[in-house]
């Protein structure tokens, strides 16, 4: 895998037509060269034309249609504008000078090249533009790696030594206790102890029916159903604290209420009720 790796990346063919031509060209004029001196119906190579690129590396290659032998080859460059080693003529979209370089000499020429398609000339320039691109997209993205990777050493660098400053571990054996205060109770709360009121406890209200006795006296019994609502109110005289002690602390609820909860005032104390006269006195035999 490592030999894998570490290859040479492999040639693409990005562009390929298998006719064109190959021109011997005069001196540019100051505005540029154009075709209309070349004599383009006399040619002086027909070739077969390649654009190969190889990671950051691109190349056009001009090859012999019939033995595919090169012919000459113009590099791309990359940190000078295109025009340099490719430009286009002024008076035609088919035609461009290309500046070839010996690869053992090093030494460079200019040609003409010219295209029989416009199709086959735009596609052409699209590959070589389209690699430059790449070139440069990727130089961006390897600088956004390397600042990622400054900061992230420089954050690492930071944050080892304000650990080494202001060491907050406890040493092995010793412990640490901690007091929680107590959270404030709710204004007109009277309950104490475990029962007491906290957030995050609701109270529990149990339902309860009453029940009258014949002397006007209240008799609660608990119901099996329970209901949770808000804490009780602290008012009330000693006969609702003593339904309260009775029903856990909690409002009354009605037993026939059909929903659960449902809520009605408190009742203090006995109930007195005066003396009824019986209509009938008493039964005499």
């Amino acid at each position: 895998m490592q030999d894998v790796d570490k290859a040479a990346p492999s040639e693409v063919v990005a562009f390929q037509a298998s006719e064109a031509y190959v021109y011997s060209i005069p001196s540019a004029t100051t505005v540029g060269h154009r075709a209309e001196t070349w004599n383009v119906n006399e040619w002086l190579q027909q070739v077969r034309v390649a654009v190969v690129t190889r990671d950051e590396d691109a190349w056009v290659r001009l090859e012999d249609p019939e033995s595919g032998d090169l012919f000459a080859e113009c590099p791309i460059p990359t940190s000078v504008p295109l025009i340099t080693a490719v430009e286009p003529v002024i008076d035609s979209s088919r035609y461009f000078v290309l500046k070839i370089v010996d690869r053992e000499t090093s030494k460079h020429a200019f040609i003409g090249l010219g295209f029989r398609e416009r199709g086959q000339a735009s596609d052409f320039t699209t590959a070589l533009h389209d690699h430059l691109r790449y070139v440069k997209k990727k130089h961006q993205a390897e600088e956004l790696k390397s600042d990622y990777e400054e900061k992230l050493a420089e954050r690492q660098r930071d944050e080892g030594q304000a650990t080494s400053v202001t060491d907050l571990s406890l040493p092995a054996g010793e412990t640490m206790t901690l007091r929680v205060p107590k959270p404030p109770m709710p204004a007109g709360s009277r309950a104490t102890g475990p029962a007491a009121w906290t957030p995050t406890r609701p109270r529990i209200n149990k339902a309860f029916s009453l029940l009258m006795d014949g002397e006007g006296n209240i008799v609660a019994g608990l119901s099996p159903r329970a209901a949770v609502d808000a804490p009780a109110s602290s008012e009330g005289t000693s006969g609702g604290e003593e339904c309260d002690a009775i029903a856990g602390a909690g409002e009354v609820v009605s037993p026939k209420a059909p929903a659960r909860g449902l809520l009605l005032p408190r009742i203090s104390g006995s109930v007195a009720r005066a003396p009824r006269e019986d209509e009938w006195s008493e039964f005499q035999s």
